[in-house]
């Protein structure tokens, strides 16, 4: 599943974007939220809403839809954002906000379906898993780790790199905490990186470097739709 966020004080338009966005997104099982203006849309995120995506028109009634988006980063950092607008002018700016996508209005149709997946592999890469080791915390890219494993009262991070973390840190704690969407839990002691996976048997993953994954029965059927719904994309 992934959020999305729709900011537009145009009702009409409003409307409009929220059936384009559910239909170019519809694979990653969408969950859309609608706001009519910038504070509106703050004041949710301040209160715990965590998009992964907000889709904002550049030019709102009561602010810049860059300053807007420059406050959104500051408060959810891992939200990708995606511009629209009807004007071309102004564009430049865009890209004083990192990890954000400018669309016109009138190529919106042909286009957010590219800005959403290049938004989510975007968000992919700059995911961190953050852990503490004796006080200190400590990060990896998420994408570089294999699996975690829950072993003796501490969890394990496997890493493609050759690298291996140990943390008193349940596994499903450290994964909540982040919102990384691409792991999956497989069996009681671990959760697997879906985009390390080469293949799957009935009973284990294939990790990228040879690695067999246990999956246990009760995990089975959310192994196997997890990890089909990534091949799919």
């Amino acid at each position: 599943m992934v959020t999305i966020a729709i900011c537009e004080d145009e009702v009409l338009w409003l409307n409009t974007a929220k059936s384009i966005v559910y239909q170019a997104a519809v694979r990653f099982e969408p969950e859309l939220r609608l706001f009519s203006s910038s504070e509106e849309l703050l004041r949710a995120v301040n209160a715990g809403y965590q998009p992964d995506i907000a889709v904002l028109d550049l030019v709102l009634r009561e602010s810049r839809g860059i300053e807007t988006a420059n406050e959104l980063r500051r408060a959810c950092p891992y939200c990708a954002i995606i511009f629209m607008t009807a004007f071309i002018s102004g564009a430049c700016r865009v890209y004083e906000t990192e990890g954000s996508y400018y669309i016109l209005k009138s190529q919106f149709r042909e286009r957010v379906a590219e800005a959403i997946e290049r938004a989510l592999e975007d968000q992919r890469a700059r995911s961190t898993i953050s852990f503490r080791v004796k006080g200190a915390v400590q990060s990896v890219p998420a994408k570089d780790v294999l699996y975690l494993e829950r072993s003796l009262k501490k969890t394990l991070i496997i890493c493609a790199n050759g690298e291996r973390h140990a943390t008193s840190a349940k596994p499903g704690d450290i994964l909540d905490e982040t919102k990384i969407q691409f792991f999956v839990k497989c069996h009681q002691s671990f959760y697997v990186n879906l985009h390390q996976v080469s293949s799957m048997t009935a009973d284990s993953f294939i990790m990228s470097g040879g690695q067999k994954v246990p999956i246990s029965r009760s995990c089975r059927q959310q192994a196997r739709d997890a990890f089909q719904a990534i091949r799919s994309r």
